[in-house]
């Protein structure tokens, strides 16, 4: 039986216990998903964690990305490059970290209209990383907006600025249920069908960000796509590790 689960906090919301219960199921396995609430962590936590519970391998989430990057052993080189963790597994007694968000945040971005000469990425956690990487691949510019810490702030943030962006991802957690209330101070009269607005909040509806983006006739994509094909993708990592380690 592998055993798996999610890290991360808030986490209570998640959809990845029923997706990845559809995982074993249509593997052919016997599976279980648990979700274990983490503002922090460090080695000994991880250790612990993995021991206790018999896994084989966790996904990682806000706040968690970039700051258990120090206590794995090994990681992938896509995932250096993005500079954050989002699938954590146990090979032997190592801890071995990859990167899957860079997998689902193409397969979503494919669906989208012509690339555009300039994106906007809003927020600068660990989707983001994944996010501002494909872009840098795609050889597509970008401006980061966020709180503090960048360049520019939701508050220096111009209408020139964002009018450049036929492209706008929300990288943040605005919208999800832990953040419902807040609403992304955005100047979203600039907006018209030839932007596309790309929300990595997953959600059965669509967010406030998505919802007012249709207002103004924009192409919107939700994070339920990215999400699935994400876990698809760490579930190859998964199931590489279990066998390995039998």
């Amino acid at each position: 039986m592998i055993k798996l689960g999610l890290i991360g906090s808030p986490i209570s919301h998640s959809l990845s216990p029923k997706i990845f219960s559809e995982i074993f199921q249509s593997h052919g396995m016997e599976g279980s998903y648990e979700l274990f609430e983490f503002k922090e962590i460090d080695r000994p936590a991880l250790e612990q964690l993995f021991t206790h519970f018999g896994l084989t391998g966790v996904n990682v989430t806000i706040p968690l990305k970039q700051t258990i990057m120090p206590f794995l052993d090994e990681i992938h080189p896509l995932a250096e490059r993005i500079g954050a963790v989002n699938t954590v597994v146990k090979e032997g007694e190592k801890f071995v970290g990859y990167n899957t968000d860079y997998h689902g945040i193409i397969t979503s971005l494919n669906l989208l209209k012509t690339p555009p000469t300039k994106a906007l990425v809003l927020g600068n956690g660990g989707a983001s990383k994944a996010v501002q990487t494909v872009l840098n691949d795609f050889n597509i510019p970008f401006f980061v907006v966020n709180r503090k810490g960048t360049e520019i702030t939701y508050k220096t943030l111009t209408t020139e600025q964002a009018m450049e962006c036929h492209w706008w991802i929300n990288c943040t957690p605005v919208g999800s249920p832990s953040a419902a209330a807040e609403y992304l101070p955005l100047p979203y009269s600039v907006l018209t069908k030839e932007f596309a607005i790309f929300d990595l909040v997953y959600s059965s509806t669509p967010t406030p960000l998505l919802q007012t983006a249709q207002l103004y006739d924009a192409e919107i994509i939700g994070g339920q796509l990215m999400l699935n094909e994400q876990a698809k993708k760490a579930w190859s990592y998964f199931r590489a590790a279990y066998y390995k380690n039998l």
